[in-house]
């Protein structure tokens, strides 16, 4: 039986009668005890989830349809919401569409493969995934020396197409904004913090934070 389920306890996969589960079981008490095998299998297991959800369990939109919470920004600089969300949005739109192309470039490339060793073709397209990332971070970043090293499905800002993401904009000086976003990523809700700085006129990612709950610490991770 699939992921998702009518209300009447039977299997449906026409997004209109589905229930996103607010909880998923993965099998596992602590990834800490997992053998390499496992963990391995269990990255599987979540994208497999990831991708069921995407499918069949979300209600897609655009990224200028995302609603933006402004209360916590003065009123003298809730104008710049839209401007700096759409910078951002597009930004992070624009490694997706990288992702998505290294990403399904190398799933051939693995399929092509006569044993498990890592051919040059694909060393190459990790190369290239650094060198595109670079030049999408030069055009959006503050930070010109980052690259990106991995690639996989579900796309990292899959969550600026999902109806439910949360959108905070905080400014509180002319040159300064930061974006929140709020997601479900699987089974759980996850948090991401953008830190963006207006310099010669144009604004740019200065840096980006991850954390889990509200509880939790902000930590700095690459974009």
């Amino acid at each position: 039986m699939g992921l998702f389920k009518k209300k009447d306890g039977g299997e449906d996969k026409n997004e209109k009668n589905f229930q996103i589960p607010s909880k998923i079981d993965l099998g596992v008490d602590s990834v800490g005890d997992l053998t390499l095998e496992e963990f391995g299998h269990l990255v599987e297991r979540i994208e497999k989830i990831g991708e069921e959800i995407n499918e069949y369990g979300r209600n897609l939109i655009t990224p200028d349809e995302l609603e933006i919470d402004t209360s916590q920004t003065p009123e003298k600089f809730k104008h710049f919401a839209k401007e700096v969300v759409a910078f951002l949005t597009d930004g992070l739109q624009m490694l997706n569409e990288l992702e998505r192309d290294i990403f399904e470039r190398a799933e051939i490339l693995v399929k092509k493969r006569v044993d498990d060793r890592v051919s040059a073709e694909e060393m190459d397209l990790y190369q290239e995934n650094g060198r595109r990332s670079r030049e999408i971070f030069n055009q959006i970043s503050l930070d010109t020396k980052g690259e990106r090293t991995s690639f996989g499905m579900p796309l990292k800002y899959d969550y600026i197409n999902y109806s439910d993401t949360k959108i905070t904009f905080i400014m509180k000086s002319a040159n300064r904004a930061t974006v929140e976003t709020d997601f479900l990523f699987v089974s759980f809700r996850k948090q991401e913090q953008f830190l963006l700085k207006r310099e010669n006129n144009q604004w740019k990612i200065e840096m980006k934070k991850n954390r889990y709950s509200p509880e939790d610490k902000w930590s700095k991770h690459v974009l």
